[in-house]
């Protein structure tokens, strides 16, 4: 077995200065060690990150460059078979750790060693780096499970499936992975939004847990440039969606968690995403 506990994986295509953000935020903030971060370029066109990331010359750090481009799924896949912490945590190129970040997911490891998944909190930042509470995360704050009165929480089952299928309240880039629970799941090619939330209701669904915490490590980018967000302005973000929701409905009918089951069917939030966003558009066009 590894002797590195988190294995940061880092995906990475786009601006350098978001990867150095990125890198730097490991390398230079963290108050804990055992960790290791690996770089997996997937063939960007601008070589210099490259060079840059070599040129640290630390032996916690390893880049590999894709010879050609796999794609989001197949290099966060590749990314999840190259891992070989006891944790994985598939860390956003734009996105930056506090310095508390492996601090707070030793603790709660080691309050819940047997939890498959571990989400510490989260802020947002956008493109520049301020902090920000769009909508979209102040529904997640809102749906997301209230840690009763203590500093984490531990949930499971069925309750756990459809709380997130209600509303996908995770924050995937700052999850901690139990490495062998997830290897065996891996990602959809097919897909490149709801990946995340397929690879969390397959966990859950096959019996694994997440632990929770309130606690801030960990800042999140949101901006208009975003995968996620083009997707959603596209509206291809809603079609992945529409087949996960059918493909888990269907799994958990199975399974006999009739409430899953249901929450998959009726889906409320993504539906007034989708709805949200079609009539921005039209209320830009009144400005």
């Amino acid at each position: 077995m590894s002797d590195i506990k988190f294995a940061i994986m880092l995906p990475y295509y786009g601006p350098k200065a978001l990867l150095q953000q990125a890198v730097q935020s490991v390398l230079r903030q963290q108050t804990a060690t055992g960790w290791s971060l690996t770089i997996l370029d997937d063939a960007y066109p601008d070589e210099s990150a490259g060079r840059w990331a070599k040129g640290l010359n630390d032996p916690r750090i390893t880049y590999i460059r894709n010879p050609k481009n796999l794609g989001l799924a197949l290099n966060f896949q590749k990314a999840l078979e190259l891992s070989a912490g006891t944790y994985t945590i598939l860390l956003g190129s734009d996105d930056v750790l506090l310095p508390n970040y492996i601090e707070e997911l030793d603790r709660l490891t080691g309050i819940a060693p047997d939890a498959d998944i571990v989400q510490p909190g989260v802020s947002v930042i956008d493109q520049t780096g301020q902090e920000v509470r769009p909508l979209v995360d102040r529904v997640k704050a809102a749906i997301r499970p209230r840690l009763k009165g203590g500093t984490e929480r531990i949930l499971s089952g069925e309750t756990l499936a459809v709380s997130l299928l209600r509303g996908d309240w995770a924050y995937f880039p700052s999850i901690a992975w139990k490495t062998a629970s997830v290897q065996g799941f891996g990602f959809d090619s097919g897909m490149e939004t709801a990946l995340d939330l397929r690879l969390l209701l397959s966990v859950i669904g096959d019996g694994g847990s997440m632990i929770i915490s309130d606690e801030v490590c960990f800042t999140y980018r949101r901006h208009k440039k975003s995968v996620s967000s083009e997707l959603a302005r596209e509206g291809g973000r809603f079609t992945e969606e529409e087949e996960l929701f059918r493909e888990f409905e269907q799994k958990f009918a199975a399974q006999g968690w009739r409430r899953a089951q249901q929450a998959a069917r009726w889906h409320i939030t993504s539906r007034a995403y989708r709805l949200l966003s079609r009539l921005q558009p039209k209320a830009r066009g009144r400005e």
